[in-house]
């Protein structure tokens, strides 16, 4: 693109409130600033207003972020060319010039119209991905977001347990698991599966696809001849370690979590049978998401251990 082309030249720093604007004509020496609520109608309402006054001619924006409220509402726009700024970049470019260093956030929108409107030739345009692609982003993002939501859980569950039921580690099998989930939920300590009939406990185990008889058989053993970690009435009394440690058990999330980690895995696949191209530019696939958080399947989470 040649440098004549650009009508205009705007730097943006974007907030969760209010966005700083400083935008300059090309050729001019005149420079404006003004503020942008966050809200759709007033956004898409100053790029209506700058599609008019540069008679639809391209209009160059720097911005300090790839993705996000801002971008996703300005890229539907043809005449705006976007230029999004590494935060690291325009910091070094601040230290340059500010030897103070102090953050100023107006001073980052005018810094940023400085840096697109001398340097532009040295900054790379925004070309977004095809729709498949960055639904494919969004979906691994979100799954990676509740991968970490179910990590979360685990490791608070794995710690309260190992606090007054830590046999219970070898018998659930995954923790990340609805096996898990449903054994807690039905025997939340060592007293209350230890009451149970052996019959129940192995329709429970196959009914989660744990089918090695002695696998099932070692556990129940072990279930029968355990002697609890301890009888302090303060641990294992009705009161008050039992009730938070009940609540924390028979949570909702993480069966809610692995189910829509399933359904996101779905999606994903899914979305991963387009034409492979949009896939490859990507650079991902749901295999490697997989194998990097771990399984989602029903069947995978019911672990035989």
């Amino acid at each position: 693109m040649k440098e004549q082309e650009i009508a205009v030249y705007v730097g943006v720093d974007w907030g969760d409130e209010w966005h700083s604007v400083h935008l300059q004509a090309e050729g001019g020496t005149q420079i404006e600033h003004f503020e942008l609520e966050q809200k759709p109608d007033v956004l898409h309402e100053w790029v209506a207003q700058l599609r008019q006054r540069t008679g639809g001619r391209k209009v160059a924006i720097a911005i300090e972020q790839r993705k996000g409220a801002v971008i996703h509402a300005l890229m539907m726009y043809d005449f705006l060319v976007l230029y999004p700024v590494n935060p690291k970049a325009l910091a070094r470019y601040r230290e340059a010039f500010r030897t103070s260093g102090a953050k100023d956030d107006p001073a980052d929108s005018e810094l940023l119209l400085d840096l697109l409107s001398k340097h532009r030739d040295k900054l790379r345009a925004w070309i977004p991905d095809t729709v498949e692609v960055r639904k494919l982003q969004l979906l691994c993002e979100q799954r990676r977001k509740m991968v970490n939501q179910r990590v979360a859980l685990t490791n608070r569950i794995t710690s309260l347990l190992k606090q007054y039921f830590p046999q219970a580690l070898d018998w659930v099998g995954d923790i990340a698991s609805i096996q898990c989930c449903e054994f807690l939920m039905n025997w939340p300590d060592l007293a209350a599966v230890q009451r149970v009939r052996k019959t129940t406990l192995e329709k429970f185990y196959r009914c989660h696809n744990c089918r090695k008889a002695s696998v099932i058989d070692e556990r129940i053993r072990q279930i029968a001849s355990a002697h609890p970690l301890t009888s302090d009435p303060a641990i294992v009394g009705e009161n008050p370690i039992p009730g938070c440690r009940r609540q924390i058990l028979l949570s909702p999330w993480l069966p809610s979590t692995m189910g829509r980690l399933r359904r996101f895995g779905t999606r994903i696949v899914s979305a991963t049978n387009q034409p492979r191209q949009p896939v490859r530019r990507l650079g991902m696939d749901f295999r490697a998401e997989t194998a990097r958080f771990g399984p989602t399947s029903h069947t995978q989470m019911s672990s035989e251990r």
